[in-house]
């Protein structure tokens, strides 16, 4: 979604998102982690399957938007974190449990990054990051 279809209040609402998850993350990065992992929706923004940002509101407070795993890297990157990949014995043990406990559910690797399926759908993904 381009910021200018949306009215300017919630432009403002989206601006004032963007800044604070990034403070979020030089907060984070300020702790000194050894490792961070981030997990969030698998938002598919493509143009064959568009989805726009997600508002929705409980009172004032509650604003939910759904980005793309492109975004989210970015972010990190700046923040100056650096991807690390999952351990494919870590990899393998989580899709084995998945294959005997939880039908329907799958585990793939994209580049370094792992997606949960939901009979073949992506759900969400999971990337994990080194501080620079």
């Amino acid at each position: 979604m381009q910021m200018g279809s949306l009215p300017l209040i919630e432009q403002i609402r989206v601006q004032r998102l963007v800044y604070a998850e990034s403070a979020f993350l030089k907060s984070l990065r300020s702790l000194g982690p050894t490792i961070a992992v981030l997990v969030d929706e698998d938002a598919d923004l493509t143009a064959n399957n568009l989805i726009m940002n997600v508002i929705s509101y409980e009172g004032l407070q509650r604003v939910e938007r759904l980005e793309p795993k492109i975004q989210w890297i970015q972010r990190m990157r700046n923040a100056n974190f650096r991807g690390n990949p999952f351990a494919e014995d870590a990899v393998s043990e989580v899709k084995i449990m998945l294959d005997e406990h939880a039908a329907g559910w799958g585990l793939k690797k994209e580049d370094d990054d792992l997606v949960l399926t939901w009979k073949g759908n992506n759900v969400v993904f999971a990337t994990a990051w080194l501080p620079v």
